[in-house]
């Protein structure tokens, strides 16, 4: 239903809701003293006056400590994991102190970046020495075919020259690499 909005958005909801609900719950709550005040023929003045200040001071106070818990909460868990998941996308290890109230979750990230990374070097090598092994074959091929008398070329899969050998400069004498 909000998977668009971020997660801190999305937590900033959760507690605007909850401080609507209890300041509901507060008014109800105010309505029904009142009423059983009223019933007993107590005065009205008194009444209300007595229900404005427990309304303002229990409002107030538990609107400052619904406040304060989900700056807590914002500063020490939704912005750390947005910004573990950051750091994951982009593959940057991501800072343990960021996540120091995430118990598990910040080092099971930081390991994950540093696997991705030794991932990504040890794919890095292998694909020099691969590409270090197919020059190696090349080398060899074409140092075979120049040394045999038989005319050899070599074309690539486009259809370009690529290596041809001395007998075959010989014999195609308009021959030359692409």
């Amino acid at each position: 239903m909000l998977t668009g909005l971020s997660l801190r958005l999305r937590v900033l909801l959760i507690f605007a809701g909850l401080a609507v609900a209890v300041l509901g719950l507060l008014a109800l709550g105010l309505w029904v003293a009142g009423r059983g005040l009223a019933a007993r023929h107590a005065d009205a003045g008194a009444i209300l006056d007595a229900q404005v200040l427990a309304a303002l001071i229990a409002g107030l106070g538990g609107l400052a400590a619904m406040a304060w818990v989900w700056f807590l909460f914002d500063q020490n868990v939704a912005r750390p994991i947005e910004m573990l998941a950051g750091g994951l996308r982009t593959g940057q290890t991501p800072e343990i102190k960021e996540a120091r109230y995430l118990a598990d979750l910040g080092p099971a990230a930081i390991d994950a970046a540093e696997a991705r990374a030794r991932s990504a070097q040890e794919l890095a090598e292998a694909i020099a020495e691969h590409a270090a092994d197919l020059e190696r074959e090349k080398a060899t091929l074409e140092s075979i075919l120049a040394d045999i008398g038989a005319g050899a070329v070599m074309i690539d899969s486009g259809g370009r020259v690529v290596f041809y050998n001395a007998s075959a400069a010989h014999l195609l004498p308009g021959i030359v690499l692409d």
